[in-house]
Parts: structure tokens; sequence; C-alpha cells
């Protein structure tokens, strides 16, 4: 088999975590918290800066309905690595995001991310463990 016609799974699946990845963004810019809630495993566990931990589809739901409220806004998400090995990935990514910090004040916010993704018994991925780390001010 030449160069060229090797299939590579490994940019199958860093495009497929790629792709989940900006479906996860425009729910979460779109305050859809039952679509952002989809993205879970039903026992996954969301570690956000500043916070206690999440674990669970109601907490990360509860979770997610406090970020919303608090006024964060305009997420963007870089991707920078995706390893995988097996029905597992991980992804490596930075974050910004704007947060309404009182009248018509705005603090951005800059940090990293890194997501373990678990094939699904339909073949998608879902995030076992989601860890943000934010680390100044944009």
């Amino acid at each position: 088999m030449s160069e060229v016609a090797r299939p590579n799974p490994g940019r199958e699946i860093g495009d497929q975590v790629a792709r989940l990845r900006q479906m996860w963004v425009d729910a979460f810019n779109q305050h859809d918290t039952e679509q952002l809630v989809s993205f879970y495993a039903e026992n996954a566990v969301m570690l956000p800066p500043n916070a206690p931990a999440a674990i669970g589809s109601a907490a990360i739901r509860e979770l997610v309905k406090k970020m919303f409220s608090s006024g964060v806004y305009d997420l963007r998400i870089t991707q920078k690595q995706v390893e995988y090995t097996g029905p597992l990935a991980v992804e490596i990514a930075a974050y910004t995001l704007k947060i309404h910090s009182g009248q018509n004040a705005v603090r951005n916010e800059a940090g990293r991310l890194v997501t373990t993704w678990r094939r699904a018994a339909n073949g998608e991925f879902q995030i076992t463990i989601s860890v943000w780390s934010a680390y100044a001010d944009a």
C-alpha cells in the first residue's frame, strides 16, 4: 500500500474530536444546556477553574446553568493536539471567553483545556473528563 493510500486513523479521530468540539462550542455559545450536557458520558467529571468538580450529568448540568447565568459568552477553543489509543482520545486545547462582570464591564479569560473522550457504543466520542485551567485575563 502506498503512503498516499494508507489510512490514517489518528487523523480521522482528530477530525472527529475537532468536529464534536466545534459542536460543543456552538452549543455553549447558544447557551443550550441540554445539547451541551449530551456530549458528556453519564459519569463524566468536569473540573472548571476556580470551582468545585462536577461529577455526573446532573452536576454538570447545574454547573453549566450557573456558568450561563454568570454571563459567560463568546467561547473560542483552539485545538492544539489529539492523542488516542483504543477507544480513548485526549484533546489538549486553549480557550478564551468573555464574562459580563457588571454594568457594561467585560472580563476576558484565557486558559487551557484537557479533555478525555471515550468512544461510545454508537461510534461517537463522549467526554469523560474535562479539566479547565484559567491562566490570565486575556
